[in-house]
């Protein structure tokens, strides 16, 4: 399974962090994470392309049509966490995808500087 990064949403993330529609609080991402209503909806109400704005990582074995195609969350669906961010770099790090990591890591740094 090829996962590459998702440069788009990395940009848009930066956005979204210099505006201030980000959260700084160190939370469990298990806790925060949108639940599956919470997604559906988000698609119903959006395009997939929207909704991959909010995952790091593309995984080239599914379509981007659907869900599973996207992967590394870096927010809930309404703003960028830093706890999704940490949960992605341990994530990536087990999996070996150093571009997620380096990406998510300057992301946590932007959030942590602006909390400053």
């Amino acid at each position: 399974m090829a996962i590459t990064l998702n440069q788009a949403a990395v940009d848009r993330a930066k956005y979204l962090i210099e505006a201030g529609e980000c959260t700084s609080f160190d939370a469990d991402w298990n806790e925060e994470k949108p639940t599956r209503d919470e997604v559906i909806e988000y698609i119903d109400n959006h395009d997939m392309k929207e909704y991959g704005l909010w995952f790091l990582g593309k995984n080239d074995a599914y379509d981007r049509g659907v869900k599973e195609h996207y992967e590394y969350p870096c927010g809930d669906l309404r703003e960028i966490q830093r706890c999704a961010l940490v949960h992605t770099v341990e994530q990536a790090e087990e999996r070996g995808d150093n571009a997620i990591v380096s990406a998510a890591e300057e992301l946590i740094r932007l959030i942590d500087e602006k909390s400053e």
